[in-house]
């Protein structure tokens, strides 16, 4: 099957395999990310603001980082795929992680602090840190997929990139777990203790369904 276009010959739309316009969900993230800043901004108003090389700052901002890899896979494999259940799971991942990423901004926002760090990344995951010696730039933190493995998401043919784009997300999903893990011990703000332990639960069940589809690709 070709790939969709911008325009199609006749002048319509270009759709996803879905059926549903190819700017549909990246214009639903932009206003997941928006609202969910916004309502976070709003909502917070305690006067004990974490310090910019706290825990809880480490933890957001990386997190953030995290995030945005797995929405950019997400959206790939939701893109091209033709397949329901990768569309259905891609989805998921790409709303929830993109509405995470509106919490832990706005939340850094509030605190009056820069949504970008300024040392290492995972400095602030305390014994964890010590398996990140020699780390230097956000593709070191845990699980993250090189640039060359998403690029080949999006030229691959779409059945090998069902099964590829499922082998990443499960490395994603585990290198995330042990950040959440690590969030869980080390921040001190209750909204990203709960954060952090809604996200090690929620990535650890995605594990489990994605290695089943993943299982269940490679022997048919």
């Amino acid at each position: 099957m070709t790939e969709p276009t911008g325009t199609e010959s006749n002048g319509a739309t270009a759709e996803t395999r879905s059926g549903l316009p190819s700017w549909l969900l990246p214009a639903i993230l932009g206003a997941l990310l928006v609202a969910m800043t916004v309502f976070t901004v709003y909502l917070w108003r305690e006067n004990d603001t974490p310090s910019n090389d706290s825990a809880d700052a480490g933890f957001a901002r990386d997190m953030t980082d995290h995030h945005a890899q797995a929405v950019e896979m997400a959206l790939i494999a939701w893109q091209r795929s033709d397949d329901p259940e990768i569309q259905q799971i891609a989805y998921d991942i790409a709303t929830s992680q993109q509405a995470q990423i509106g919490m832990m901004q706005g939340w850094l926002t509030e605190w009056g602090l820069s949504l970008a760090r300024d040392g290492v990344p995972m400095a602030w995951a305390g014994d964890m840190d010590h398996d990140m010696e020699g780390a230097s730039s956000i593709d070191d933190m845990p699980g993250m997929a090189t640039r060359e493995e998403i690029d080949a998401l999006r030229t691959l043919e779409p059945e090998e990139m069902d099964r590829e784009f499922l082998r990443l997300m499960i490395a994603h999903h585990q290198g995330g777990v042990l950040m959440a893990d690590a969030g869980v011990e080390h921040v001190e703000k209750d909204v990203l203790h709960n954060l952090a332990s809604s996200i090690a639960s929620a990535q650890q069940l995605e594990i489990t369904t994605m290695q089943t589809m993943l299982d269940a690709r490679e022997t048919s």
